[in-house]
């Protein structure tokens, strides 16, 4: 192969929609994006069996094509199935959570999460082909006290949580763009 290409997406981001002041809920707002799958789905019960009742003003989006037959809304869960936009959601989060265990490849909603500088605490293998410093995007966080710390740490910190979601954004744009992969391919004709 003469070039290896990462996922990559068309960007989106609009920066004048990002809502953090503006938001009403006082919650730290989690987001979970992915169709219902069963490592979505492994991940998720994973989360809120284990993370979530160990979080103090946290509320828990999951989004996702039939997720909503899964999963149920609670007072501190919100489920949503099939939505047309997603951008509203990862522009209302204040972190995206990827609690995933099991799968192959890069997954897309991290490179997406990315495009929209949203703080990112996942898993090794929700973190499998990115080249990310964990500590600047969120959290590497393979275990149940991981998980907690990590959301914890950016909940606490507004500073930690404004430097994760220009670190995405740098790199998305670094490495994930479209116009990335454009550059990259003009290189090799």
């Amino acid at each position: 192969a003469n070039i290896l290409l990462p996922t990559t997406f068309i960007d989106k981001y609009n920066p004048n929609l990002k809502q953090d002041k503006k938001r009403i809920d006082k919650n730290f707002i989690l987001l979970f994006v992915g169709y219902a799958f069963f490592a979505n789905i492994e991940g998720l019960k994973w989360f809120i069996e284990n993370v979530l009742p160990e979080l103090e003003n946290c509320k828990l989006q999951i989004i996702g094509n039939g997720m909503n037959k899964i999963f149920t809304s609670t007072e501190n869960i919100e489920v949503h199935g099939y939505v047309e936009d997603l951008s509203q959601y990862y522009y209302q989060c204040d972190a995206v959570i990827l609690p995933i265990f099991s799968g192959g490849g890069m997954k897309t909603k991290t490179a997406e999460a990315l495009m929209y500088g949203c703080p990112i605490i996942g898993t090794q293998e929700a973190f499998e082909g990115y080249n990310l410093n964990f500590d600047l995007i969120g959290g590497l966080a393979n275990s149940k006290t991981e998980m907690i710390n990590s959301i914890n740490r950016l909940k606490n910190n507004i500073s930690i949580k404004e430097k994760a979601q220009i670190y995405a954004r740098d790199i998305f744009k670094q490495s994930f763009s479209f116009e990335r992969t454009i550059t990259d391919l003009q290189q090799i004709m």
